[in-house]
């Protein structure tokens, strides 16, 4: 580093290298407090000119690197010559490589494939996170059913976790071809994360895809929100406590659909008994230290559904009735900068009690299911260099209950993983998870990998492989125990480009292969299960996203292309699974208007035609295509010191009535058609809040 003077004026320059000697661009440089600096450029040089004098500190910075400070002399003794200055990459950096190769989600410091406020704003999602998923690429969109179906996998194949605890029953009970919700709120959250491969070897009973979800930290001040619609009412309040180092927030939410939708229910439905839903959520949290945070999360809830459907020949009632409770412990502890300690535990229980009435015929269907389960987790995450180590232990007791039937099952699990630089621009996660089943008495060792290569700051390249496992819900849903775990093994490879949060490409080619599936055998007369079935999936999945070409506009699109089979549960058929399309592709735009602080959303989503089984007659019947369009407005505005906000959400604008499935309906196999028991709506909600403003969270959103 050299300077010259002339009229008491100092330049000042030089290169920035990493530990490789390679050059690092948009460093910013800060002499002292003042005003005077620059960026480096793409060889990592930087120059600039200042009048100060004396002794300063020169200051380099960067989002990805260590930061470095250097102090200079600024007068007549100093005759220092260009200097190379060395900065080292941030540790978190090999979980960014890593996490982003194949992954959708929101967090601080990664690559942003959906925010938060997408989920909010997402016209097909009406505030649900599993729907506003379902617009990603590896994700189906099954209308009429709940959960997360992942290239070719079925909805319990995807682990969903918070805070590193397991959530059994992430969704709420549907019925009659409307399906269930996500049971947890997008804004709990701070992050997620959601794997459609390559998934982490902190989760295991999943062969498809995971979701991982953290809890917000502490915020800074009080809230108090309400919430109206003609559906539901809710109020959430939270303080801060012991000099704003801990937090308690409490939150309830009240729905029945029978005071607002008869109106649209099609000829025929109607709503009977008691359709109401009450949920309560309680967060704690304590800060112990500056980092150091203990959190406690409990959610209960009660449902009721009720709804009937008058045919030509019969009548079928439908009722659920379900409590779900869900309680999750956690700790997070650093022993120091490059040493953290993570405990978590959690203990859930859901009851159903399911009824099935036709009513002319005279046969009716009562199932009862209990779902118990206590877990314990402990992992330390250490950095070592350029090296990362993570270690954890798991532990799972569930009993399960299915009418008179009962399954338990204990399971201990342990995994290791390291995540290294071989080089500059390659970066090698491989670790491995193992399990020990109580009721099988079997040891399941799952290796895993990635091998991501960085082509520089905005391209990636990786390639990731893996095996995994599970048991599945087969026992809850047909009441017959599983003979042994499902298999699968998973090849990703991805390529990505991305300018920070703007901009967003994402493609990937995969291959699954599944063995050990479950299927049902009656050749003894006595139905059970067998785990000799097999599949595959392979495919294509595209994303991009462009937040910035054009001012307030914003825009994603997704698409999939899948060829999968695999071996029925019923039946014994080889073929196409009644869950998977092999063309699914979405279209999400949104525009911001300033001037009134408004938002329209529109969406467009595929699916091509799909089989389905007619268990009555162990026939497959193709379900034509689906497409669907619908709309949502945000007004953001101030009653005195409330902040509000007023939506308007119209799902299918164009009243599409899709096929869903088919019924038998006499001897003579005469079907009938299944469709969503409601025609085109709309629905208008209301939301106050005092103490954080989220609004100009939502603003940032739209307009970034």
């Amino acid at each position: 580093m050299f300077y010259t003077k002339g009229f008491c004026q100092y330049k000042i320059c030089g290169h920035i290298m990493d530990i490789y000697g390679m050059p690092v661009s948009n460093v910013n440089v800060q002499l002292g407090d003042t005003y005077d600096g620059a960026s480096s450029d793409s060889l990592g040089y930087f120059a600039f000119v200042t009048y100060e004098k004396g002794k300063m500190l020169l200051k380099f910075s960067h989002i990805n690197y260590k930061s470095v400070s250097v102090e200079i002399n600024l007068d007549s003794s100093f005759q220092g010559m260009p200097m190379r200055i060395q900065m080292k990459e941030k540790n978190n950096i090999l979980d960014e490589v890593i996490v982003t190769a194949s992954a959708i989600g929101y967090s601080k410091n990664k690559t942003v494939a959906i925010s938060k406020l997408d989920v909010y704003t997402n016209p097909h999602s009406n505030g649900d996170l599993s729907f506003a998923l379902r617009t990603t690429p590896g994700l189906q969109n099954i209308d009429d059913k709940a959960g997360f179906f992942v290239r070719g996998g079925n909805s319990d194949e995807t682990v969903v976790a918070i805070n590193g605890v397991t959530v059994k029953n992430f969704f709420t009970q549907g019925i009659s071809s409307i399906a269930g919700r996500a049971r947890y709120e997008t804004g709990l959250f701070k992050g997620m994360n959601f794997s459609t491969g390559d998934i982490p070897v902190e989760y295991g009973n999943a062969i498809s895809g995971s979701l991982e979800l953290k809890i917000n930290d502490i915020p800074d001040e009080n809230i108090f929100g309400l919430g109206f619609s003609p559906v539901y009412a809710t109020a959430n309040a939270g303080s801060l406590l012991s000099n704003k180092t801990a937090y308690v927030e409490g939150a309830f939410t009240y729905s029945n659909p029978t005071l607002y939708y008869p109106m649209f229910l099609k000829k025929g439905w109607k709503f009977t008994a008691d359709n109401s839903a009450l949920d309560g959520t309680l967060r704690f949290q304590k800060k112990i230290r500056q980092n150091d945070c203990i959190t406690f999360l409990s959610t209960v809830s009660k449902d009721n559904k009720g709804i009937s459907q008058s045919l030509e020949q019969l009548s079928i009632n439908n009722k659920v009735r379900n409590f779900y409770m869900m309680n999750l412990l956690s700790y997070q502890y650093f022993l120091d900068e490059n040493t953290k300690l993570e405990f978590s535990s959690g203990f859930s229980k859901e009851k159903n009690n399911l009824l099935v009435d036709a009513v002319d015929v005279g046969t009716a269907s009562r199932d009862t299911t209990d779902d118990v389960m206590f877990q314990l987790h402990a992992k330390m995450n250490t950095f070592l260099g350029n090296y990362r180590f993570c270690f954890g232990l798991d532990y799972f007791n569930q009993r399960q209950e299915y009418n008179a039937n009962h399954f338990n099952e204990q399971v201990l699990g342990s995994y290791l993983s390291s995540m290294m630089k071989l080089y500059r621009f390659l970066s090698l996660n491989v670790g491995f998870r193992e399990e020990y089943s109580t009721y099988y008495k079997k040891v399941f060792f799952m290796p895993r990998g990635v091998l991501s290569y960085n082509l520089g700051e905005k391209h990636l390249l990786s390639l990731g492989v893996g095996m995994y496992s599970q048991v599945g819900n087969t026992f809850l849903t047909y009441g017959l125990q599983p003979a042994n775990y499902s298999r699968s093994s998973q090849y990703n490879f991805t390529y990505q480009f991305s300018i920070h949060d703007n901009y967003l490409l994402r493609v990937q080619l995969f291959d699954k292969n599944f063995k050990k599936l479950p299927r049902q055998n009656n050749l003894s007369g006595v139905p059970i299960v067998v785990s000799d079935g097999s599949g595959y999936a392979k495919g294509l999945d595209i994303f991009w996203k462009d937040a910035r070409t054009l001012k307030n506009f914003s825009y994603t699109f997704s698409y999939s292309f899948l060829d999968t089979k695999r071996d029925y549960f019923y039946g014994g058929h080889y073929a196409c699974p009644s869950f998977a399309a092999k063309h699914n592709a979405s279209c999400v735009l949104k525009y911001y208007i300033p001037n009134i602080t408004s938002q329209l959303g529109i969406s467009y989503s595929y699916r091509s035609s799909m089989p389905f089984l007619i268990k009555e007659s162990n026939n497959i019947k193709d379900i034509p295509h689906i497409h669907s369009i619908d709309f949502s407005y945000n007004y953001l505005f101030n009653i005195k010191k409330i902040r509000a906000v007023l939506s308007l959400s119209i799902p299918n604008i164009f009243n599409n009535n899709s096929t869903l499935g088919y019924q038998l309906m006499n001897n003579q196999g005469e079907l009938e058609r299944l469709s969503s028991p409601i025609k085109q709506s709309f629905v208008i909600s209301l939301f106050l809040n005092l103490g954080f403003d989220r609004r100009s969270e939502i603003i940032n959103s739209l307009i970034n």
